[in-house]
């Protein structure tokens, strides 16, 4: 019988691992679009319009969530627009066994993160595009998959790296060109040689 049990349990083990691994990814390309759908709302108030051309552009999770100052304005996003990823740590926050980060156009055409500056952040191109990465929190026991979603609402998906570090590249990972080329490497291999496909 404890022979029987045993086995059972080195049977289950795997099979729950799976189960969770799934519905964390679910979970995350979920949380992707609510993010998508937080941004266009975002940038259609105008509610952050730092060059004034009237063409609002998107934004932080700090910005999104309103627990930081809108960038040009210092009033805080009310209501905020995406009320569930309050408090990013280095730019990051983590839901379901994944880390989500958002990047937008930098001054030099490099993509920024939140904690290298808000005021590195190229208004102009900020109008046009951003990216969020979702990776693992623990690959292999949160999720196997990467994702990505930009400014056209798809979501693209990625196994990982061989070697996934500490997260993204941004204008290296899922993009089909140098950092400046806010092109997602769809159906192709991205600057660090792995392939995305539309999820």
């Amino acid at each position: 019988m404890l022979v029987a049990l045993a086995i059972g349990g080195a049977v289950m083990v795997p099979k729950w691992r799976s189960q969770r691994i799934r519905a964390n990814e679910s979970r995350a390309m979920a949380i992707l679009k609510n993010i998508s759908s937080a941004q266009s709302q975002a940038q259609a108030s105008g509610a952050i319009d730092v060059d004034r051309d009237n063409v609002g552009e998107y934004a932080f999770f700090g910005e999104l969530s309103g627990t930081i100052a809108l960038r040009g304005t210092g009033q805080r996003m009310s209501p905020p627009v995406l009320a569930g990823m309050r408090n990013p740590q280095a730019g990051r926050v983590v839901a379901s066994g994944y880390v989500f980060q958002i990047f937008l156009p930098g001054r030099d055409g490099s993509w920024i993160g939140d904690e290298s500056g808000v005021e590195l952040v190229d208004p102009a191109a900020a109008a046009n595009h951003w990216l969020c990465y979702a990776w693992p929190e623990h690959p292999g026991s949160t999720g196997q998959r990467w994702f990505l979603i930009n400014h056209g609402g798809d979501i693209f998906v990625s196994l990982p790296p061989t070697h996934p570090g500490d997260g993204p590249t941004a204008g290296r990972t899922g993009m089909r060109n140098d950092c400046s080329t806010p092109t997602i490497a769809a159906n192709t291999v991205d600057g660090e040689g792995r392939r995305w496909v539309v999820a």
